[in-house]
């Protein structure tokens, strides 16, 4: 039998992480796999993610244009509205077998209620992790909306189970971007690759090192990452070392942290890079700064050294190369950025994923929706 499996993606961040586990999916003849793009993923300033998506070789099915501009509360919630009417249109027409989330977006969990509400199965990514804002709310609200459930961790499978899921449906297989990762790890730095990135002049020097920095916004307090912004640009500044800046996305509270970024000659914004340019970048930066999930997640693997600042990532599972500081200032940041440069590079280290989360994903969903008839869920105990 075969089963159709759609799979959401909002963001190019999502993106990222999904496409080894689509492009494996689309070569297996169990699923017949359809994909949405919408939200984050189909606007223009964060880069034609679906060129790049048709490029990779996946097959974009249907594209859905939900977002209402502006980066407030308001909008947000006015999104996940127009998600919910345009996918339930959507899985009205297509009746998929399965929909396949990852993550914590807010645009996700429109897509989760709306697919729960049909009766349609949901495998969710990367759920039972803890973190800051309301990221963390949204991620647990996801899981108990799924029924098969894709942990990157042990720590995030027993949280899962915690939160009533049957032990059976809970399988902590690793983050689908350690497949990626796995096939670049000893890839060199090229920065011609880069070339539509950055000017030319700015390339040359990142062959003596780079940092790379992103703050996002804190959904539940924006003043605390225009503030943190503000102490990254001052020691980075003085530091005089090339730092490739890549801006926030679209929560409530980027318009104000974008209006306090400041030029200086050794820095470079960027709206958008494409999912496997990010990886390389993040490679090859002596060292990532910011609040990123990525740099909690991806630099792991990687072995980059990494600073997490503010709340965004609270709590979250760390591996040896972070170091987390709450509330950073001048001297605790210049005096950690200067440490990770010494140390240089960590060995990699496989907490969320050993590079074979694609494989196994395929075999346990075909094996799930082989063997469960019924879509009611109920607490486990």
């Amino acid at each position: 039998m075969t089963y159709k499996i759609l799979f959401f993606i909002v963001d190019r961040a999502n993106y990222g992480r999904l496409f080894p586990v689509i492009s494996r999916f689309q070569t297996d003849s169990r699923f017949n796999v359809e994909t949405c793009f919408l939200a984050n993923a189909v606007l223009p300033e964060y880069g034609d993610l679906i060129s790049q998506a048709t490029k990779d070789g996946i097959e974009v099915t249907h594209k859905l244009y939900t977002t209402i501009r502006g980066s407030t509360h308001n909008t947000m919630v006015l999104t996940i509205s127009n998600i919910l009417s345009q996918v339930s249109l959507l899985l009205e027409a297509i009746v998929p077998d399965m929909v396949i989330l990852i993550g914590d977006r807010y645009e996700a969990l429109g897509c989760a209620i709306a697919s729960s509400y049909k009766n349609i199965y949901i495998a969710h990514f990367q759920g039972g992790e803890l973190s800051g804002t309301i990221d963390e709310t949204t991620r647990h609200v996801i899981t108990k909306m799924s029924h098969l459930h894709f942990p990157a961790t042990e720590e995030s499978a027993k949280i899962i189970m915690c939160l009533g899921e049957n032990p059976s449906n809970i399988h902590p297989i690793g983050c689908p971007v350690s497949d990626i990762i796995s096939s670049i790890t000893n890839s060199p730095f090229e920065p011609s690759r880069y070339i539509d990135y950055f000017p030319l002049k700015f390339l040359r020097e990142l062959d003596h090192g780079f940092i790379l920095a992103s703050i996002h916004p804190v959904t539940t307090d924006p003043v605390e990452s225009v503030l943190i912004s503000k102490v990254v640009q001052e020691v980075l500044r003085d530091l005089d070392i090339p730092v490739i800046w890549i801006l926030p996305n679209i929560d409530p509270g980027s318009n104000e942290i974008q209006n306090n970024l400041q030029k200086w000659p050794r820095v470079c914004y960027v709206s958008n890079i494409m999912p496997l340019d990010y990886q390389y970048l993040l490679l090859h930066a002596s060292v990532a700064v910011g609040n990123s999930s990525s740099y909690i997640r991806d630099a792991g693997l990687h072995g980059t050294p990494v600073i997490s600042l503010g709340s965004r990532q609270r709590n979250r599972e760390l591996t040896d190369n972070a170091i987390s500081i709450a509330h950073p200032d001048n001297s605790s940041l210049k005096e950690c950025i200067l440490s990770q440069l010494k140390h240089g590079r960590y060995f990699p280290d496989i907490l969320y994923g050993n590079g074979s989360v694609s494989d196994n994903a395929a075999d346990l969903v075909f094996d799930f929706l082989t063997n469960h008839p019924f879509h009611q869920k109920s607490w486990y105990v």
